[in-house]
């Protein structure tokens, strides 16, 4: 189980690399929210993923196996078993998602 430390949810994005990370990090600080932790959700086939440096963060990957990254329910059922029993007691959380995000 996770703290009730601001969390941040997000998805390593394979085109758009750690960017997406960084970005939505950056936008929350400006209004104020100092994340703390990031659950990282990693497509747990992908050897390459390699897991960003940020200072004062703490990175947690969340690996998903995605045969199907179109397979919405999937995904969600993943996450509901493998996520969300962690977050129950978070109390700031942040769940970036964007286009094309599975």
């Amino acid at each position: 189980m996770l703290g009730p430390e601001p969390i941040l949810v997000t998805w390593r994005s394979v085109r758009h690399g750690h960017e997406v990370l960084t970005s939505a990090i950056r936008l929350l600080k400006s209004e104020g929210v100092a994340v703390k932790t990031v659950c990282y959700l990693v497509d747990a086939s992908d050897d390459s993923a390699s897991l960003p440096d940020v200072p004062r963060i703490r990175l947690l990957p969340v690996p998903i196996e995605l045969p199907d990254p179109t397979n919405h329910e999937a995904i969600y059922a993943q996450l509901k078993t493998e996520l969300l029993p962690r977050l129950e007691s978070v109390r700031d959380l942040h769940i970036n998602v964007s286009p094309g995000t599975p």
